[in-house]
């Protein structure tokens, strides 16, 4: 277990009095720092005196590491809402380009973890490209401790490239051998059978000829 120092950067809260039941909520977070954009979600029950806070954390202490290359981690904690009573929640956010390249990450890969008893991957999905960030959106059961990741790009090896295409070139080569060689038998075979073929055909030719010069000497 890797141990991160905890480093709080920001933090934004949101409070309601009373939340109704599968009504949809938008939190407009809008915070380049956060990387949080919006938090929408509905939930099961009605519920009074919901407070909701986010904090943004460059590392945790204490929390193993998730996969990947993290790019910040992000605490939602929430009072009077429990996981059981979410029905569905939609997180959007951003990743700077900047961090992207610095990294070497392919923007593909990049997902939100979130931290229950270990880390678990969200289902993420890239919405759009903009001038400095790729914005992203990942569905989460509840709220609570999450990680945004991504890993490197996969970068080919030049020594393995040159090792296949030598043996591609031997195989190649391998076939046309056997390929001429093929050609070069059946030429012969066929050149041979025409060759007996014209011969036989010489051969009844002569004996016919000879039969009629016997009968007329008689």
């Amino acid at each position: 277990m890797k141990s991160y120092s905890t480093t709080q950067t920001t933090a934004k809260s949101f409070s309601w009095n009373k939340i109704e039941p599968l009504v949809e909520n938008i939190i407009n977070v809008g915070n380049s720092v956060l990387g949080i954009q919006t938090i929408q979600f509905k939930l099961k029950n009605e519920v009074k005196n919901v407070d909701i806070k986010i904090f943004q954390y460059n590392s945790k202490d204490n929390i193993e590491e998730p996969q990947g290359i993290s790019y910040k981690f992000i605490e939602i904690e929430h009072k009077n809402i429990d996981d059981e009573n979410i029905k569905e929640s939609l997180i959007t956010f951003n990743v700077d380009k900047e961090w992207i390249s610095n990294n070497s990450i392919d923007e593909k890969t990049i997902i939100m973890q979130r931290y229950k008893i270990g880390w678990g991957k969200l289902p993420t999905s890239l919405l759009e490209e903009k001038n400095d960030s790729f914005s992203y959106v990942t569905k989460s059961p509840g709220f609570s401790l999450f990680a945004i990741t991504g890993s490197s790009k996969k970068l080919e090896k030049p020594n393995e490239t040159k090792k296949e295409d030598t043996v591609g070139g031997k195989e190649e080569e391998g076939y046309q051998v056997l390929y001429m060689t093929v050609i070069i038998i059946l030429t012969i075979i066929i050149t041979f059978g025409w060759i007996r073929y014209h011969k036989k055909k010489k051969r009844i030719k002569s004996n016919k000829k000879t039969k009629k010069k016997t009968k007329r000497k008689r």
